[in-house]
């Protein structure tokens, strides 16, 4: 048989009731010209299987037949592996199968007339006796094909511990001369030995004890260790085995294994697709997961925990933290297509889970049995079915003290939510017809499989038709009580502890709490749905061809699964069977995860496929015995760590080849293999080698925006999907974080440089790592050198390297004694109308009075301008959210002065702005000049005042404004000219973001004058006539960065910096307003913010080295 063809079966499911098969006159007429079945029993051994192997299993046999379709596999024929019945026991008269051998379909004739003789009217009645007796079958002739790949291919035999070879392990020796030394303590070596001997090679030496230190902190923490940390381990009374316990003993262990399973784990802090809502709670799985390896619990527990945390008793945060493992799979918000939002949520987690912990693609058995693998579409559905009772959601942590309020408040918003929902989806049904109204109304369980097939569809299409219309949307009075029951919440959900992850109210022995959620899906848990639903098998993974019911169970070709209750503990039974120690599989991809963490390439370098196209291991025997370790020991993660780290292969030098020499297969082993950190290591070295780094442990993740600013570790940036933090992206980390990631790719390109070179973090480290030398080495270049050295590399140079360095510095400090000094410009003002003067480096004060830290917050700025009657702090703010920030690097300046930064608009979270009060010497008549050096950094959807003078205060008009437009991005003089308010002058074009600006405004003998300066040009230079007098009112406040009394309650902010802010109340005449220019310009527009010292520049140099970025 070619193909037997099932255009009607792949929409039908397995009762012979439910079979479309054709008309009344169609099947008399076909049973009419049916062969007879047999009246007497039928043996599948003497009757079956030999009719079977002469007419079919030439085209039908095997996984991938030619036909496509195969006959040697009895759940393929009834249609339990995929839901396509060829036979429908007890009814050959509607069964594919009889209609294609008897000819009774015109398209298809099985065998066909050139491959075969068609079957006798007798053989067909043995066909049809077979199936109407049951369609039994004799594993004993035709077996499983599953269990018998399972019972051939290595990952699916049962792990045994085999003996340790007696293959000693022998080393290079340093010299032609000396023989090759023998030295066999670690029982890994014995196993690497073998490959050895094999190839008549020898192992390389033992890399000094400080490279080994450095090789130890960088994979177990991802960082290199502190000056004080090497000198400590490299003592020569210290034993290494303890040096190994004390980083293993480290908390920065745990982050970095942490973040090595989040990638698998597929973790974010967004939900995906188009929406993509943040997920603000989803940090304590990362927390849980950095915990868990620091406590080194037992890995069958962890696993445990992920899969079924909820489900464990007695109840513990901790445990229900533990299934963010499940909840962190990409979801749509959306619920007009409910069904494949639901579906593609539940692929994720089976996806995930079976090739993070069992090393399978199981996900490729969605649409179809697996084409290698002794996986069915059957064997997919059914593990889906394990989680189908349950969803993710923000869940109240119960152990965790929170108001008692809370407990009501989210009883009563799923009641709401229900009721709601329930009232929203009857909507338009008045308008289908009355079978359709019928089906929309019935319960899931009751229907059938093909009424479950037309209720998807019309449920979607009334999903789509509801959204369209605001008729069928909330109502008034709905909507009344949504606010109430919101405003309730809002009072309290600021003290609720909350975590992101999967509980099902079916199978969890504990009532929790949920909380909304920003989308529409994933929906609150309703426990009648759940008990409702049923569980299909998708033809196709189409969601709407619900084609055959399934139950929870793991794949049947590792053993038969237990019957399940829709109440039991389904996922705990699941995670038994994950983490029995005879399962195949979970130890074994464990360990060599492991391995591949310390050596880059896993002992099977596919670590998400042991199937059957995954690759062999280059050591069955060593893998098997780490996997018999690892459960024998408790599945102790350290324990693996420490055998791996004491071992002779870990410890050796880096291998190099003379060139012509023919390379050796790197999975040998017989040198360290050498390769470039991940994303997160290399920042967090950065900040290790710079004095930087904060080590705090855990809280809630830094957002994406303060990335550059942070110095905490690289895993507590923000995860949003599909856009990841910059270094992330650039080198190799999870970037879509859609999917497990069990292997980064390692990638090469000019932009890894240029970031290390010209990205702000890597620049502000390259500065913070100077002033570090500087403040220990002083002036010595010698010393300057030494000690770079050792904080970059953890070792001395070598002479070529000293002398190199030293030539670099000289000749960059004779460059910087050659240059012309830059000027200190000033400014006197003649016309004592100069009546506030704000500098950023000089008055500048925080909460305590003192000159703020970088990025703290400013609460007053002092005036400097002399004279008489002039307030001395005029200028503050005591509202947190609206004081601005203090900038004092270097590179975040503007002319190598600290800038105060104004964040307002759309573009960050505080409004930022100073004020003072009404003062006499701030009124206006008829004259005014005003000199500002500021950059924007970005135009929201506000006007963004520079400096305001306020009229009479409250949402009043200003006096005099200087501002950039909201609506075109154009600069603006505003003034209240004889009582009436108007922008006086503005530049023709948009004043650009990110450029340091002067601009001067003078209005003087009827002549109001704008211009705008960069360090290149003269950006715009307007002058308009203007007579009138300024109405400066009474009591209105003048505003540096903003003006919180404008006619809207949100106010108009600046977003970006400013440096200085001259304020005179009269136009003061040529020669000064010439001399104000230059002052400004000399002292702001020049590259001091952006120029490097020698010992700076030395700093970027070795940090843009690939023994930096490199484990060697």
């Amino acid at each position: 048989m070619v193909g037997i063809g099932m255009p009607v079966l792949m929409h039908t499911g397995l009762n012979a009731q439910e079979l479309p098969v054709s008309s009344s006159d169609e099947l008399k007429k076909s049973q009419a010209t049916f062969p007879p079945a047999a009246t007497r029993k039928i043996s599948f051994s003497k009757d079956i299987y030999p009719l079977l192997k002469q007419h079919c299993l030439g085209c039908h046999e095997g996984s991938n037949p030619e036909s496509g379709v195969r006959l040697d596999y009895h759940a393929k024929l009834l249609g339990e592996s995929d839901g396509v019945p060829l036979v429908l026991r007890g009814s050959s008269k509607t069964s594919r199968l009889i209609h294609v051998v008897a000819g009774l379909d015109p398209d298809k004739q099985m065998p066909p007339p050139d491959l075969g003789e068609a079957l006798s009217s007798q053989e067909i009645g043995i066909l049809r006796a077979w199936i109407d007796q049951g369609a039994k079958w004799d594993e004993t002739v035709l077996p499983n094909p599953h269990r018998i790949i399972a019972k051939k291919h290595w990952a699916f035999q049962p792990i045994q511990r085999p003996p340790v070879p007696a293959n000693k392990f022998r080393v290079a020796p340093s010299t032609t001369e000396n023989a090759p030394l023998t030295t066999t303590v670690n029982s890994i070596d014995s196993f690497i030995a073998q490959g050895h001997e094999s190839e008549q090679l020898l192992a390389s030496p033992t890399a000094d004890r400080a490279t080994l230190v450095r090789r130890l902190y960088l994979i177990l923490h991802g960082m290199p260790p502190t000056p004080q940390e090497l000198e400590q381990h490299t003592a020569e009374d210290r034993a290494w085995s303890d040096v190994v316990q004390d980083v293993l003993n480290s908390p920065h262990y745990g982050e970095r294994m942490g973040r090595h399973w989040l990638d698998s784990a597929r973790w974010a802090e967004s939900e995906g697709y188009a929406q993509n809502n943040a997920r603000p709670h989803a940090w304590r799985y990362r927390d849980y997961v950095t915990e868990s390896f620091n406590r080194d619990v037992s890995y069958a527990r962890f696993i445990k925990q992920q899969i079924a945390g909820d489900e464990m008793e007695p109840y513990s945060d901790e445990n229900l933290i533990a299934t963010g493992f499940l909840a962190a799979a990409r979801i749509s918000a959306d619920d007009l297509h409910f069904y494949r939002a639901e579906n593609d949520m539940y692929t994720d987690i089976v996806s995930t889970l079976s090739r993070s912990v069992l090393g399978l693609t199981i996900g490729c058995a969605r649409c179809h049995d697996h084409k290698f693998d002794p996986i069915t579409q059957r064997d997919f559905y059914r593990l889906k079915a394990f989680f189908t009772k349950g969803f993710p959601g923000n869940l109240v942590l119960k152990d965790t003290e929170h108001p008692e309020a809370i407990d009501q408040i989210s009883k009563d918003l799923l009641a709401f939510d229900l009721k709601v929902r329930k009232r929203v989806l009857s909507t338009g049904f008045e308008e289908e017809p009355e079978s359709i109204r019928h089906l929309l109304n019935s319960r899931e369980s009751e229907r059938t499989l093909e009424q479950e097939r037309e209720f998807r569809p019309h449920r979607t299409r009334m999903n789509i038709q509801i959204a369209g219309c605001n008729a069928f949307r909330i109502q008034e009075d709905e909507q009344e009580r949504l606010d109430v029951l919101r405003s309730e919440l809002d009072k309290v959900i600021n003290d609720t502890a909350q975590t992101w992850a999967f509980y099902s109210p079916i199978t969890s022995p504990h009532e929790l709490n949920t909380l909304p959620m920003a989308g529409n899906f994933p929906l609150m848990h309703d426990k009648d749905r759940f008990l409702d639903q049923r569980d299909y098998l998708l033809a196709r993974g189409q969601i709407f061809e619900t084609v055959a019911t399934v139950t929870p169970g793991w794949p049947e070709a590792f053993g038969n699964s237990p019957d399940i209750d829709v109440h039991d503990k389904s996922r705990t039974l699941l995670a038994n069977w994950i983490t029995s120690k005879q399962n195949p599989l979970t130890a074994r991809v464990w360990v060599n995860r492991i391995w591949q963490f310390h050596f880059g390439t896993g002992l099977v370098s596919t670590p998400g496929n042991f199937g059957i196209q995954g690759a062999q291991p280059s050591h069955p025997a060593l893998l098997d015995w780490l996997a018999s370790e690892l459960i024998e020991n408790n599945w102790s993660t350290k324990h693996i760590h420490r055998l791996i780290t004491t071992s002779q292969t870990w410890k050796q030098r880096i291998v190099t080849y003379e060139q012509g020499r023919t390379p050796v297969e790197p999975t040998l082993l017989t040198g360290w293999p050498r390769r470039r950190l991940e994303a997160e290591a290399i920042r967090d070295s950065l900040l290790v080698v710079s004095g930087e780094l904060d080590r705090s442990i855990g809280g809630i993740s830094i957002p994406v925006t303060e990335e550059t600013q942070s110095t905490r570790r690289g895993m507590y940036l923000f995860q949003e999907r599909d856009k990841p933090p910059q270094l992330q992206s650039l080198f190799d980390g999870p970037t879509a974080l859609s999917e497990a990631c069990l292997q980064r790719q390692v990638s090469t390109s000019p932009l890894q440089s240029l970031y290390l070179l010209n990205n702000r973090f890597a620049q502000d480290r390259s500065l913070a790592l100077a002033a570090r030398i500087q403040s220990t080495a002083g002036e010595d270049k010698h010393k300057q050198i030494q000690l770079a050295f050792q904080l970059a590399f953890g070792r001395s140079p070598d002479q070529q390297e000293f002398e190199t360095s030293l030539k670099f510095l000289n000749h960059f400090d004779s460059m910087e004694a050659n240059s012309t000094p830059q000027q200190k410009p000033t400014f006197k003002d003649s016309s004592n109308s100069l009546t506030l003067w704000l500098k950023s480096d000089v008055g500048v004060k925080n909460a305590a009075g003192e000159t703020p830290t970088n990025n703290e917050s400013v609460t007053h700025w002092q005036d400097q301008a002399i004279g008489e009657n002039q307030p001395q702090e005029i200028l503050g703010q005591e509202a947190p959210a609206l004081q601005p920030q203090f900038l004092s690097k270097r590179l975040d300046g503007m002319g190598g002065l600290p800038v105060i930064r104004f964040r307002g608009g759309d573009f960050g979270e505080a409004d930022h702005v100073l004020e003072a009060p009404d003062h006499d010497s701030l009124h206006l008549t008829n004259g005014f000049t005003i000199g500002a050096v500021v950059r924007f950094r970005g135009k929201g959807n506000r006007n963004e005042p520079i400096i305001l003078k306020a009229r009479n205060g409250g949402n009043d008009i200003a006096a005099v404004s200087l501002l950039r437009m909201a609506s075109d991005g154009k600069l603006a003089i505003s003034q209240n000219i004889n009582g009436q308010w108007g922008d006086r002058l503005k530049t023709d074009t948009a004043i650009p973001d990110d450029v340091p600006l002067v601009i001067l405004v003078r209005w003087k003998d009827e002549l109001l004058e704008l211009k705008v300066i960069t360090a290149d040009e003269n950006l715009a230079e307007h002058t308009v006539t203007l007579a009138g007098q300024i109405d400066s009112g009474v009591g209105g406040p003048i505003s540096i960065g903003g003006y919180s009394q404008a006619f809207s309650d949100e106010g108009e902010r600046m977003n970006g910096d400013i440096g200085e802010v001259m304020y005179f109340t009269q136009g003061i005449d040529d020669k000064q307003f010439s001399e104000l220019e230059k002052y400004l310009t000399i002292r702001w527009l020049n590259n001091s913010s952006n120029e490097m010292t020698a010992l700076e520049l030395f700093s970027q140099a070795l940090i843009n080295l690939n023994e930096f970025v490199y484990i060697e």
